[in-house]
């Protein structure tokens, strides 16, 4: 096993995880010069870990969006998983092993110790890297991504002044990013010393990007500069009125029905709807913020 170690990097949500793994995907063969591998089943390892590894993986929004309601489909993902993750971690060309996705820190911890204990079967040492983000710009983004991925603006609402997210067997990020809380589980898991929490604002960041301050946090400072970016793995900013079309086809077809998930919501790409112009949406209801600081 000799020196192997595995780094998790669990976003958190709305900190530029979706440009990370875009170029991290894009580079494996870069990065493997360098003795990294990157978990090659998809950029997103979301999906995959949270489908092997959590309480309730017909939860995420993918296994919602593809109607994941059969066992059989689940157990034949989960099988597809388990083989690939193991086929990457029992790989011994190289000693640091990458995995990343901002939805496993809505995993229990239950679910993140066995995926610790699992990962450990493999390498010597696990090492979480978290980046946490200003709690106001975090909403904005919030609850645009969640009206995207099925919520409403009203569950947005009823959120905020109930200081409850959604259902817990949803994974969608919450409006409240908790971070105290979340930080705590991991260091509750994988230790304190494993666990390193970074700032995610320019000004904080190593050589003044999140690329470099990322290559730096797990011991590969000027990794950076030899990686292409990848320009379109960001999440771009949508309209007003994008938001508010989105929001009415999600009330049409809520994406709880008696507090479950709903089967017959069906799928939507919202893909055209993402492009209509306007200005920037922006959460402006004075007594919603005011819900949001308290």
């Amino acid at each position: 096993m000799g020196g192997r170690r595995v780094i998790i990097h669990a976003g958190f949500h709305k900190s530029g995880s979706t440009f990370l793994q875009s170029t991290l995907f894009a580079n494996r063969r870069v990065l493997q010069e360098h003795g990294i591998d990157y978990f090659p089943f998809m950029a997103n390892h979301s999906w995959p870990i949270y489908l092997r590894f959590a309480d309730h993986p017909l939860g995420h929004p993918l296994s919602i969006r593809h109607k994941l309601g059969s066992t059989g489909h689940l157990s034949l993902l989960q099988d597809l998983v388990e083989k690939s993750l193991r086929r990457f971690l029992a790989k011994g060309s190289t000693n640091t092993k990458i995995i990343s996705g901002e939805s496993l820190c809505k995993m229990s911890e239950a679910a993140l110790k066995r995926l610790r204990d699992y990962l450990l079967e493999f390498c010597n040492d696990v090492t979480v890297v978290i980046y946490c983000r200003n709690y106001f710009e975090y909403l904005d983004s919030i609850v645009q991504e969640n009206i995207k991925n099925g919520a409403s603006l009203e569950d947005a609402r009823s959120a905020l002044f109930s200081s409850k997210d959604l259902h817990p067997s949803i994974c969608m990020p919450g409006y409240f990013p908790n971070y105290r809380m979340k930080i705590e589980k991991f260091d509750n898991v994988f230790g304190e010393s494993n666990t390193i929490a970074r700032a995610f604002h320019p000004e904080a960041f190593h050589d003044g990007n999140l690329l470099g301050d990322f290559c730096a946090a797990i011991g590969f400072e000027g990794l950076a500069s030899t990686l292409n970016g990848a320009e379109t793995g960001r999440n771009a900013s949508v309209s007003a009125l994008a938001v508010a079309v989105i929001d009415k086809l999600n009330q049409r077809t809520p994406l709880l029905q008696n507090q479950k998930i709903n089967p017959e919501r069906p799928f939507q790409n919202h893909r055209h709807i993402l492009d209509l112009p306007g200005v920037r949406f922006q959460l402006d209801d004075p007594d919603l913020l005011a819900a949001y600081r308290k």
